[in-house]
């Protein structure tokens, strides 16, 4: 998890840089799968002029105190980035560059059929519908989660 943690961190300072951020790295603990993954979270107002990169293409993608815009070139830039640093790490990582043909939708969700990798699920265990869903006996840990604030 050190070695993920460690990825998040430098993928956001490549990444984001002049924004405050939160880099947290867990496993999924809901499918008992066990897969290592990474949230971060900026904040939308980057607090230092940066050097200008090459999916930047306004001053205030670059310049102090000017919101984080999320352009088709910056989302096709963090595309490229992560299966670069996956493929330089050896880790696993879907393509996240061609169109993902077989994949389970919400909508597929309860569908018969032997094709359908949703219909081997659980089913979830939820409450009556107008319900109130059960409180937990204790709080939610995020002990898991290897969180810190750092200016990217």
């Amino acid at each position: 998890m050190e070695r993920a943690h460690a990825l998040g961190l430098q993928f956001c300072k490549d990444n984001f840089p002049g924004h405050p951020a939160i880099v947290c790295t867990h496993p999924d603990g809901h499918n008992s799968a066990g897969n290592i993954h990474v949230h971060i979270v900026i904040g939308s107002l980057r607090v230092r002029t940066v050097e200008r990169q090459p999916f930047m293409d306004k001053p205030c993608d670059w310049e102090a105190g000017k919101k984080h815009r999320c352009t088709s070139a910056m989302l096709r830039h963090l595309r490229v980035a992560v299966m670069e640093m996956c493929e330089q790490a050896d880790l696993n990582q879907i393509n996240l560059l061609e169109a993902q043909g077989d994949h389970v939708s919400s909508a597929s969700i309860g569908r018969s059929g032997a094709d359908n990798a949703a219909s081997t699920m659980p089913t979830p265990n939820l409450p009556p519908k107008g319900s109130s869903p059960p409180r937990p006996s204790t709080r939610p840990s995020w002990t898991s989660c290897e969180s810190r604030s750092t200016l990217c």
